[in-house]
């Protein structure tokens, strides 16, 4: 399964696509405006249903579903919708992770081992900043088998044993290699150094803070089992939009396993800009280009960060079976946008990227 992570189409959009930025404020943009941009990605892709949410300053000032979340068209797609985060769990597990490095919990050069005792000691130490950069050597998804898992895996400890006995792709810290397996140890050190599980963990350190009352763990929300959550699907040769491939995201929940809403992670986007979960500093850090030995890397603690005319981006997009999901911030100028699909394709992440960019452009010039 591909992971997009800002692709060298984007940063030629970034670099040369910005139009100039007024500094004079104007009035938030017009919703018609975020809805062509919508609707554009919609009639070039297929797809059932997709959810935008745009946040500036204070609060979110657009959000919207558009579609459906079935093929059958029975479930009207809302901004409070929930769909599969995919990988930009990822995001919301950094946070998690610098919250308990904040309370002192956690040291971010400390060797994995120490809160996570499922995972050997190597030749090399694997520290929590080399996890959260993607430099620490763990692989990512190497077979179909493991793209569209079928086992079930009762715990986060259980899932960190995929790798456990894995040897090391290179000496952590001199290399990128993004990993979604990397997360299950982060994502165990979240319950061992805050005494709760996973699911429990991300609730109380991310998701109540923020606000994010529609949001968790996958597994936990399916339990309930009282709402829906956005089917998946995908694309025929000829065309015909169909169930994706199933797949159980046990092996994989604080990478690509939590469940969220365009509103949702709106909120989570302001709870950051505010400084409601992390201080400047550590955000800063969050969003900064992690480095090791004098060479930088493509990403920070956790997120994808890249120079713009409009200043710096922070992102994390999510590709799974079913489903494409999107979180852009660009911090100095304090705007955001969450789109959430029900489809897959790299086309789809393309013209999500693409969209959230014009999106972003169009709030700032407005302000």
């Amino acid at each position: 399964m591909k992971q997009s992570i800002v692709p060298h189409w984007l940063f030629l959009t970034l670099l040369f696509g910005c139009v100039a930025v007024s500094a004079v404020a104007q009035p938030p943009p017009d919703a018609a405006a975020v809805v062509s941009v919508v609707e554009r990605i919609r009639q070039t892709i297929p797809m059932p249903g997709i959810a935008v949410a745009v946040a500036s300053d204070t609060g979110i000032i657009f959000t919207q579903g558009f579609g459906t979340l079935d093929s059958a068209g029975k479930v009207p797609a809302t901004g409070d919708s929930r769909y599969r985060l995919a990988s930009v769990s990822k995001a919301l597990t950094a946070v998690a992770v610098m919250r308990l490095v904040e309370q002192g919990k956690v040291g971010l050069d400390s060797p994995i081992q120490r809160y996570c005792p499922q995972y050997p000691f190597r030749q090399y130490p694997v520290t929590v900043r080399q996890l959260l950069a993607h430099c620490s050597g763990i692989r990512h998804y190497i077979s179909p088998d493991e793209n569209y898992n079928r086992r079930y895996f009762p715990t986060v400890a259980e899932s960190v044993g995929i790798v456990a006995n894995d040897s090391l792709l290179f000496p952590p810290g001199t290399q990128f290699h993004y990993s979604t397996y990397a997360f299950n140890l982060l994502g165990r050190l979240v319950e061992t150094a805050s005494g709760q599980p996973f699911a429990q963990a991300i609730e109380t350190l991310v998701l109540a803070p923020a606000g994010m009352s529609r949001s968790g763990s996958i597994g936990e929300l399916r339990q309930l089992g009282n709402e829906q959550i956005a089917d998946g699907y995908t694309r025929t040769l000829a065309g015909h939009v169909v169930p994706a491939k199933p797949l159980n995201l046990s092996d994989r929940v604080p990478g690509a396993g939590l469940v969220s809403t365009a509103n949702d992670l709106a909120r989570f986007a302001l709870a950051l800009l505010q400084h409601r979960l992390l201080a400047d500093t550590t955000l800063r850090l969050l969003w900064t280009n992690a480095e090791f030995g004098g060479v930088e890397m493509p990403c920070g603690l956790g997120w994808f960060v890249a120079a713009t005319p409009l200043g710096k981006l922070a992102m994390h997009d999510g590709a799974q079976s079913g489903g494409r999901a999107l979180l852009m911030i660009l911090p100095e100028r304090r705007v955001a946008v969450a789109m959430l699909a029900n489809m897959e394709g790299d086309d789809l992440t393309e013209a999500m990227q693409q969209g959230g960019m014009e999106i972003l452009r169009r709030v700032v010039q407005s302000r």
